[in-house]
């Protein structure tokens, strides 16, 4: 039992001496989705409304994005 708790500890202290951390994204983007054109889809722009990019294109409603820690995935809802 002595030895599971020196272990536990020593598992711990490792945990906390060496963390990960998530790269942040090299630019700002908004993910939205959007009913723009009688379907839902998910865009991705600029801070200032440019570039402009529909990131999905099917018949499914897609909406509530939300971008990985990485900055890397998109994660939505489809229906």
């Amino acid at each position: 039992m002595k030895v599971l708790r020196v272990f536990c500890l020593c598992c711990l202290s490792f945990g906390l001496l060496y963390s990960v951390s998530a790269k942040s994204l090299t630019t700002e983007k908004i993910v939205f989705s959007s009913y723009r054109n009688g379907n839902s889809e998910i865009y991705m722009m600029n801070p200032d409304g440019s570039e402009q990019v529909r990131l999905t294109n099917h018949q499914a409603d897609d909406f509530s994005p939300v971008c990985s820690p990485t900055g890397e995935e998109i994660l939505f809802v489809s229906d």
